[in-house]
């Protein structure tokens, strides 16, 4: 009679557990007004900027005059920029939240087409930035005070000068920007969907469905049964999925090379490093070089962790091979774990830390609507960053919680001296960001 009166006792425990946690995630879930204050505005906005892009024309021929028809234009640019942007954001969180749902597909769809036709339709300024010059702008800069919120786009529309095509071909090229993305949202599409994913019963007796949440987990976990279980049903299923998905991104490697050609550079690899990271054409040849020195290095250290995990061959999964740690930790855990560890920093950031972290900037519930993305999409214009992610109280989960705050709070500081009109991907950085921050809370 006491042990099934313990055995109920485990039982309420351990829902308890599970509904606490539950509860603690459902107070984090984001605020989106920032971008647009409700679906109908989101409807409406798509007139407006509409509009904008008639109205933009005006302008066309115009920024070369002087100082303050370069601002006039560039303050058009910003505004349609920012409100397309806001849109665009807005579909997509919303998608991302609501993967599975058809209207929620349907406005991200929208939303990407219309920051197609807009980049197209501001595309006539970076051939006219080009021929006024870098020294012109330098002066003019100095001379008329509203260029100085536009100098970083203008300062990348200089250094990006000897890629950039004519006006008419600019502006192609601007349209057909969700041609890259085809294999990127059907591969979303796929790896969300049901495809009837396998099923086993973990070693707590509970059922486990090895789909791409579980194989995300299971990848970065702790050596057992079960992860190994997971790994391989969720690869055999997706296996289904080889052929269309390697013919997908060979389209996607097709299409990146083409526009790449076309700019002037002799490949994709230099293409995106230098439009992306800003970094030199032919660096990405140093890092190969440099990863290639260090083979000894790695080959020791794979082989030193073969010996420690007990496995013959090393597989990739087995790189992220965690501790065998069996605490959970909550939100506030980990909350306070990267407060304390981020003292390095000052009391001024520990202190914007505190506020931040109060505001509905995060999306943590641990749901099956999700698409299951780990995303902190940078602000537009005056909206907050946003951290979104299924939280579920592992290690893996709380890391990945700590280094989204430390780009929360970079991408913040930033918008706060220079505002995005847009979703510029800081790309190195922002992996700079999240390691650093990774590093110091696991310190």
């Amino acid at each position: 009679m006491n042990q099934k009166k313990a055995f109920v006792v485990f039982l309420i425990i351990f829902f308890l557990k599970d509904i606490v946690t539950l509860a603690q995630s459902e107070n984090y879930i984001w605020d989106l007004s920032p971008l647009l204050s409700s679906e109908e505005a989101w409807e409406t906005e798509k007139t407006v900027i509409e509009n904008k892009i008639i109205e933009l024309k005006k302008y066309e021929g115009t920024l070369g005059k002087n100082a303050e028809s370069l601002a006039d234009a560039l303050d058009a640019v910003y505004e349609l920029r920012a409100r397309t942007g806001k849109m665009y954001m807005y579909g997509l969180l919303n998608y991302e939240v609501h993967a599975n749902s058809d209207k929620a597909l349907q406005q991200y769809d929208i939303s990407t087409a219309f920051d197609s036709k807009v980049e197209s339709a501001v595309a006539f300024i970076r051939g006219e930035i080009k021929n006024i010059g870098e020294n012109k702008i330098k002066e003019w800069i100095k001379k008329e005070p509203r260029l100085e919120k536009h100098k970083i786009r203008l300062n990348r529309i200089i250094y990006e000068s000897p890629y950039t095509l004519s006006n008419e071909s600019q502006k192609v090229l601007e349209s057909v920007l969700r041609w890259p993305r085809l294999s990127v949202d059907a591969y979303d599409k796929f790896y969300n969907s049901d495809l009837g994913w396998s099923i086993l019963k973990g070693m707590d007796g509970k059922e486990i469905v090895a789909d791409p949440g579980a194989y995300n987990e299971a990848i970065r976990g702790p050596k057992n049964p079960d992860r190994e279980k997971i790994i391989n049903m969720f690869l055999q299923k997706l296996k289904i999925l080889e052929d269309p998905f390697g013919i997908l991104f060979t389209r996607r490697v097709e299409a990146d090379l083409t526009i790449a050609k076309n700019r002037g550079f002799n490949g994709g690899m230099d293409a995106i490093w230098y439009l992306r990271d800003g970094m030199p054409v032919g660096s990405y040849k140093l890092a190969i070089e440099v990863s290639q020195s260090t083979l000894p290095t790695l080959n020791k250290y794979l082989k030193l962790r073969s010996q420690v995990l007990g496995v013959d061959r090393m597989s990739f999964a087995d790189i992220f091979t965690r501790t065998k740690l069996k605490k959970r930790f909550t939100i506030q855990e980990t909350f306070d774990n990267y407060y304390n560890a981020s003292k390095i920093f000052g009391a001024e950031y520990q202190n914007k830390l505190k506020e931040r972290i109060k505001k509905p900037w995060m999306h943590l519930v641990d749901s099956d609507e999700k698409s299951g993305t780990y995303g902190i999409f940078p602000p537009v214009d005056d909206s907050p960053p946003y951290i979104l992610m299924n939280y579920r109280e592992t290690l893996a989960s709380s890391r990945a919680l700590a280094g989204a705050l430390g780009l929360m709070m970079a991408f913040e500081d930033i918008a706060e001296v220079h505002p995005s009109d847009t979703r510029d991907d800081p790309g190195i950085t922002s992996n700079a960001y999240i390691y650093v921050s990774n590093l110091l809370y696991y310190e």
